[in-house]
């Protein structure tokens, strides 16, 4: 699943769901 689209199905910033990537808090993310 792209973050983007994390982004809109969640409602958060993409900032932010990198900030939570970074902590390991999910995986698999990928952004083309």
């Amino acid at each position: 699943m792209l973050i983007n689209e994390l982004s809109k199905r969640t409602g958060l910033p993409i900032h932010t769901l990198r900030y939570y990537e970074n902590y390991g808090l999910f995986e698999g993310v990928t952004d083309v």
